[in-house]
């Protein structure tokens, strides 16, 4: 295997991880700041910081795309849904909300890419060791 190739794999395997990593880093803040408004007021805010958590803990393990889509589609509706009940409230922290949706968009390309990488480089060594078994072949027939 080529040595540039297996460099530049490694280096997107990087940038794809550091792209989960936000997102997940995102979602325990954004469980955080929800917890404390469960523990000010509405306790069935709960229920949406574990449903956030579960799906963080996912990203961790198993960089789940399901779960980094998911993330992004409940923190977008969520917002929606938080703007729509109160209008005069509803370009408040529009920043933040934008960092976090291009937090969570980014942690979608990250889980997809760390998915296609790794399917490549599997490719490639199963490729590599079928190479070697019928180097090891020839070698014997001769």
């Amino acid at each position: 295997m080529n040595a540039d190739l297996v460099n530049d794999k490694n280096e997107a395997l990087g940038k794809a991880k550091k792209k989960i990593m936000w997102g997940y880093i995102a979602a325990f803040v954004s469980a955080a700041i929800t917890l404390l408004f469960a523990i000010i007021g509405d306790m069935w805010l709960i229920v949406d910081v574990v449903f956030t958590v579960v799906l963080a803990v996912l990203l961790i393990t198993l960089k789940s795309r399901i779960a980094a889509v998911v993330l992004f589609l409940h923190y977008t509706v969520s917002q929606i849904i938080m703007r729509l009940d109160n209008p005069y409230t509803a370009t408040d922290g529009i920043f933040l909300v934008l960092i976090f949706l291009s937090l969570y968009f980014n942690c979608i390309l990250g889980t997809f890419s760390y998915h296609k990488i790794k399917k490549e480089i599997k490719e490639q060594k199963q490729e590599q060791a079928r190479l070697q078994t019928d180097t090891h072949y020839q070698k014997q027939d001769m």
